[in-house]
């Protein structure tokens, strides 16, 4: 007599979205008028070698390209409060170019949105490769 093992329910289904998060990038800051086929002709290649998209530009944005289930780390990530609420992501990247010790360490840029309205809430958050940031940083604006 054989004895077949029991599977879980969902056991399959856990399987496929786990090989589909392998192959699932976000990619974020795209401008609203970008057209799907220049979107596709950057993105020919596996999702892991699309990574090396983040922060490149794409019709004027620096995109944000990140695995699917990406979770910033609070030590690389910093906050920043009272902006106006038409703030656009590029603008907040361009605070941080020039400086000598933080222009090539910005990873992404993330400005929170009303989903409804598409109008910022006046938050960002900035996310650096490295957590070498010993210092606050300050902006005179």
């Amino acid at each position: 007599m054989e004895i077949k093992e029991k599977k879980k329910v969902g056991e399959k289904r856990k399987r496929a979205d786990e090989s589909k998060l392998l192959r699932t990038v976000f990619v974020g800051n795209l401008p609203l008028k970008v057209k799907k086929k220049l979107i596709l002709k950057e993105f020919k290649e596996p999702a892991e070698a699309s990574l090396a998209h983040n922060m490149s530009l794409i019709a004027g944005n620096h995109i944000r390209v990140m695995w699917i289930d990406h979770l910033y780390d609070s030590m690389r990530t910093v906050f920043m409060g009272n902006l106006p609420f038409d703030v656009k992501g590029e603008e907040v990247n361009q605070l941080f170019t020039g400086k000598s010790n933080l222009e090539n360490n910005v990873e992404a840029v993330r400005v929170i949105r009303d989903p409804r309205l598409n109008i910022g809430k006046g938050i960002a958050y900035v996310l650096f490769e490295t957590r070498r940031i010993n210092a606050l940083i300050f902006f005179k604006v």
